[in-house]
């Protein structure tokens, strides 16, 4: 028995010393990764975190402050440039809202009228225009339209005219059920919720959720 178990012993250290010496050796461009250490990853982010940066939201004055940032770095670092003109950029139009006042929202009810505040209790959405809306509220879940899984939140309900109140998700969150991927992958943006809500009259959609998100589509 001690024979046998030395035998396998022998047997597997010979397996992987042979094993270790099939490895192949790292590659340049191995060896450049596992050159850089965690503290230079860390200053790039701490560097682009700063508050001089504002969040750096696309197209502003911050942000290019950041690319061209990165972009010496680039240039340190003898990387070619592919962008625009021989540049390490690439340009394209992107639409954003620019908020220059903080905007009121209030809610009228049969107890009274209750204002709110924004950032505190709410924000207004990036895909809104200036504009002054009065009108009545109605609530209309997922503010969903599937007709190929049979599912209307408007059927029966004129939002002609209205406010609509939107939540966010989908009404199957059973990762099992068959049309799962189908309502998580066309029907979970807010893009959708409100393209539906316009195209059934609404003049307004308040969204209810934990996070505003910066890249909604633009609505006029």
């Amino acid at each position: 028995m001690f024979k046998n178990s030395l035998f396998s012993v022998l047997l597997f250290c010979a397996y992987t010393v042979s094993f270790a010496q099939e490895k192949p050796a790292y590659t340049p461009e191995m060896q450049v990764f596992h050159s850089i250490s965690s503290n230079e990853i860390y200053a790039f982010v701490e560097e682009l975190c700063k508050p001089e940066y504002q969040g750096r939201q696309a197209g502003s004055p911050e942000y290019m402050a950041c690319a061209h940032w990165v972009a010496n770095r680039f240039a340190e670092w003898g990387l070619k440039p592919g962008g625009d003109q021989g540049s390490y950029f690439q340009h394209f139009p992107i639409h954003y809202t620019e908020m220059t006042g903080p905007g009121k929202l209030e809610i009228i009810t049969l107890e009274g009228r209750k204002s709110y505040q924004v950032a505190k209790d709410y924000f207004p959405g990036t895909n809104s225009l200036n504009g002054r809306v009065k009108a009545p509220v109605l609530y209309v879940g997922f503010g969903l339209t599937a007709p190929e899984l049979g599912y209307d939140d408007y059927k029966g309900i004129d939002v002609r005219g209205k406010i609509v109140l939107v939540e966010g998700g989908v009404p199957c969150s059973d990762r099992n059920h068959k049309d799962y991927r189908t309502w998580n992958e066309q029907y979970i943006s807010t893009t959708g919720r409100i393209t539906n809500a316009i195209e059934h009259g609404a003049i307004g959609v308040l969204l209810v959720g934990k996070t505003s998100n910066p890249n909604i589509k633009h609505q006029g």
